[in-house]
């Protein structure tokens, strides 16, 4: 369960070891693109705003309607994204409920999503609802991960492709600005460490997720992360920092799935095009955005398990340029 404490996102940190390499700006904005020096000690972080950036005026009234709706699809999509990452957690391959609290919350979840589709506008199709009550009710009777994950990975495709929606950022993520954000708002639960834990985090059920735990291989991913970090879970402490800019939210996104993982040495790339050319398998960041580890990893059978982890890195860390759309 993907769940943080109040007022601290749903990501992880850790403290970089040695002055790491800035990673240089693809788009000439003064963003870095990958990974950067830790302030010195004793150093104020950097401002997460950027100078410069735009302020987001008011919505108008004409346009609130649309806006909640476009929102609630988003909220939706994050929601089957969670149910379909965190399902098997819930029930076993007999129908067997493995956490009650983890199968009241899967329940939950799709009753919110069928709320928020059906005040959707444009409405989505009515085959999106009858599919989605159909998955419903295959919760209801404790079907097995396999009998109800694929139904709504499906599902979530369809619903995109109905409505539109953009699931990759629109320009590389930094994690750099990553890295700050979650020094400032995230480290006083899950740690600096991402172990979550912290005196914060033994007081809160349920706990903060260990970023480190190994069940995350194949859930995490940074668009799950985002979906979290922008709407939280509700029925939790997790919060949800609609307030930050998309932007920030894909930093963020994207420095939580790298902390996983040892940040490649200096001499292992010198710019972000070598680091994406060096690549047994070449991947775009909408590529990069919807993998989970695992997935990213059965694409490196071919490779030794040391050299696995270390590409794994050097994707999570040195994000590519392609955005690939």
């Amino acid at each position: 369960m993907l769940h943080a404490c109040a007022g601290a996102t749903f990501l992880l940190s850790t403290l970089f070891t040695a002055a790491l390499a800035r990673v240089e700006d693809p788009g000439g904005s003064g963003r870095s693109a990958g990974i950067s020096p830790s302030p010195a000690a004793g150093a104020t972080s950097a401002p997460v705003r950027a100078a410069g950036a735009p302020v987001i005026a008011p919505v108008h009234d004409e346009d609130a309607d649309d806006a909640t709706a476009a929102d609630g699809v988003h909220r939706a999509l994050a929601m089957l994204e969670y149910v379909a990452s965190d399902y098997d957690n819930a029930i076993g391959d007999h129908g067997v409920v493995l956490d009650p609290y983890e199968y009241a919350e899967q329940e939950q979840f799709l009753a919110q999503v069928a709320q928020l589709i059906g005040n959707a506008a444009p409405r989505p199709s009515r085959g999106v609802r009858r599919e989605l009550e159909s998955i419903r009710k295959r919760v209801l009777s404790r079907q097995p991960s396999r009998e109800v994950v694929p139904r709504i990975r499906a599902l979530h495709v369809r619903l995109v492709r109905e409505c539109k929606v953009r699931l990759t950022p629109q320009q590389v993520p930094s994690l750099a600005t990553g890295r700050i954000l979650f020094e400032q708002i995230c480290a006083a639960c899950h740690g600096a460490d991402g172990r979550a834990q912290t005196e914060r985090a033994r007081d809160l059920h349920p706990r903060p997720v260990d970023f480190h735990a190994l069940d995350l291989e194949r859930r995490l991913s940074p668009y799950l992360a985002f979906g979290v970090v922008t709407f939280g879970v509700p029925g939790t402490a997790m919060a949800g920092f609609p307030t930050l800019t998309e932007e920030e939210r894909w930093d963020l996104a994207f420095f939580v799935c790298a902390l996983r993982h040892q940040p490649p040495a200096r001499t292992a790339y010198a710019t972000v095009a070598q680091a994406a050319g060096a690549a047994p398998v070449p991947l775009t960041l909408e590529d990069l955005t919807r993998s989970t580890d695992a997935t990213l990893r059965a694409l490196l059978g071919g490779l030794s398990p040391g050299e696995q982890a270390s590409q794994l890195a050097r994707w999570r860390w040195v994000p590519p340029l392609d955005i690939g759309r």
